[in-house]
Formats: C-alpha cells, sequence, structure tokens
C-alpha cells in the first residue's frame, strides 16, 4: 500500500510500504553530458597538413613561434627600456608622471588579453595574434611620426603608447596555446628553456637601441623597432595554414556513468571495469 509523506514528493517518485523511495528516472535525465575537450599531440595530426611543397608541416609551428618571438623580442628591447627616458627628455614629464603610465600599462595587458580572447573564438588564434601586433606596430609608428615633427602633447602620447603597450603583451597566452597543441609533452620543457635566449636578446639589443636613440633621437629608433617588429609578422604568417582557425578535439576520454536509480536496483557510480588512473 502506498502513503503520502509530509510535503508530497515529486513528480514520478513513489514511496512504498517499507519506507523505500523509488525514483523513476526519464531517458534525457540519465543522458550523462559530453565529455571535455581533449586535444592530444599524435604524429597522425602533425603530418595531416604540410605546406610549401612539404617543407613546413605542423611540426614546424614550435619553431616558427619561436623565431616569430626572438624577432619580436630583439626589436622591443631597442626601445622598451627608453621609453622613460623619452617621456621625460622629450614628452616633459615629471618622474611620478612617468611611473603612473607603468602603474596603467598591467590593467591595459589585462584588459586587451580579454579582448584577445574573445577576439580568437570568432577569427582563430594565429589571425588574432597578427591582427594585435600589427595594431601594436602602427601605434608605435604613430608615436614616432607625432613626436617628431607634430606634437609631443602627453594627452595624445601617452594613451597611444598605453594601448600600444596592451596589444603588443596580450597574445602571449594565445602563443603558449599554440605551442601546446602542436608540441608533445615530452619536448614543451625545451622549447619553453628557449624563452631564456628570447630574454638574452631582448637585453642585448637594447645596446643598439641606446646608440641608436644617442645618435638619430628616439623617433628613429621607434621606426627601427617598428621595421623589426614587422618582419616577426611575416614570419607569423607562415602559421596560418597549419593552425587551424576554430580548435578541434582530437581525442576523447571515456566518461563513467552516472549513478541512477534503474528498475529499482541502484546502478554502480564507476564501471568496476573502467581504468580509472589519475593522469
Amino acid at each position: 500500500e502506498e502513503e503520502e509523506i509530509g510535503g508530497g514528493v515529486p513528480e514520478g517518485t513513489r514511496v512504498g510500504g517499507g519506507g523505500y523511495v523509488e525514483v523513476k528516472t526519464t531517458e534525457q535525465e540519465t543522458r550523462a553530458p559530453p565529455p571535455p575537450l581533449k586535444r592530444t599531440v599524435t604524429d597522425e595530426f602533425l603530418d595531416e597538413v604540410s605546406f610549401m611543397g612539404g617543407y613546413l608541416t605542423r611540426r614546424s609551428v614550435p619553431y616558427i613561434l619561436f623565431a616569430s618571438d626572438l624577432v619580436t623580442a630583439l626589436g622591443s628591447g631597442m626601445t622598451v627600456k627608453y621609453f622613460p627616458l623619452f617621456f621625460k627628455n622629450t614628452v616633459k614629464m615629471s618622474p611620478i608622471e612617468v611611473q603612473v603610465i607603468y602603474a596603467v600599462c598591467p590593467v591595459a595587458m589585462v584588459v586587451f588579453s580579454g579582448l584577445g580572447t574573445w577576439v580568437k573564438d570568432i577569427i582563430g588564434r594565429v589571425q588574432t595574434i597578427m591582427v594585435m601586433r600589427a595594431t601594436g606596430v602602427g601605434l608605435l609608428v604613430a608615436m614616432a611620426v607625432l613626436s617628431a615633427s607634430i606634437t609631443t602633447s602627453k594627452f595624445i602620447l601617452v594613451p597611444i603608447y598605453v594601448i600600444r603597450t596592451g596589444v603588443m603583451n596580450c597574445t602571449y597566452p594565445l602563443d603558449e596555446s599554440i605551442l601546446m597543441d602542436f608540441c608533445p609533452k615530452e619536448k614543451r620543457a625545451r622549447w619553453k628553456s628557449l624563452e631564456s635566449i628570447a630574454a638574452f636578446g631582448w637585453c642585448g639589443s637594447a645596446v643598439i637601441g641606446g646608440w641608436l636613440g644617442d645618435s638619430h633621437g628616439y623617433s628613429f629608433t621607434f621606426i627601427i623597432t617598428a621595421v623589426v617588429q614587422g618582419m616577426s609578422l611575416f614570419l607569423t604568417t607562415l602559421l596560418l595554414p597549419l593552425v587551424p582557425v576554430q580548435e578541434k578535439q582530437r581525442d576523447r576520454s571515456p566518461r563513467p556513468p552516472r549513478d541512477v536509480q534503474v528498475d529499482g536496483a541502484r546502478a554502480p557510480l564507476i564501471d568496476p571495469s573502467a581504468d580509472t588512473g589519475i593522469q
């Protein structure tokens, strides 16, 4: 004999005389959600796309990324260390005002990093990197032209610099995601260690930037930096046929069945025969 309990029971639930509760589930309720996206770097994936007669494949992606980042670092090193002097000597800003600029720049990087993440879902990661870096190069050229012959107003040059810093430094997460997707796990540490070479080049090019600034002025140095960073954009274009616009799943991990009530019996939460090792 069935009996009611206080407050009622949900539809599809029966309470037996023995005090047990039987829950009837529908097919929609027991259907497990799709497993999370998992991308495994396999030989088949790395070899399925080739370019330039087979000279460039997906195995070339880490090399192209490293070369592009190295050239960008060489160009940036020529000017980054001298921007404070530019703002002090050319724009005539006080040391406190200069420090305010460098307090705002990290905020700009965070904002543009979020913007880059949103844009890459629409046009792709490589395309987003190229758009952001091309914008940064254009803004640096604008700073050089404006400061050389038009104006040295801080109300114009400072916003350009802050935006330029944000867009040029917001692509690092995208670079890392591409490297992780196209580099086997056992080789990732090797490529990460090569970042120290880029850092060394960044510091070494500062010597050249200092010499150019003393002999030709800051605006000329900005133009040279823009040219070098434009060369890195050419290297980045080599990634366009190799990196797909949409990130694809290459492996799918099995998901154990959920704990459900089926015909009065309780199904196990985890299939005993399944491999449940954590990796």
